[in-house]
């Protein structure tokens, strides 16, 4: 469905061995484009990666966490696919 508004993201970058440790932390805006059940897509100006966690709050503030599936850059932007959790 599509959608539209702002989000403020945090990406988190986890280690790939078993210790678990976040390597980014970066801060950024993203612009929400489509929405559905289990999750979204988004254009960011920053290249995100797959399986980055992101943290996103709406208007309403409320924090959710997603996993980045997908990274397409499109002109100057990046758009990404997340699997909401």
């Amino acid at each position: 469905m599509c959608a539209s508004g702002k989000l403020s993201c945090t990406a988190y970058r986890m280690s790939d061995g078993d210790d678990r440790r976040i390597y980014d932390n970066i801060i950024m805006p993203a612009v929400l484009l489509d929405i559905s059940m289990d999750g979204m897509r988004i254009k960011t100006s920053v290249a995100l990666e797959e399986r980055y966690l992101m943290e996103y709050k709406s208007v309403y503030q409320v924090s959710r966490v997603a996993l980045v599936r997908w990274v397409k850059k499109i002109g100057d932007d990046y758009h990404a696919g997340l699997l909401c959790m």
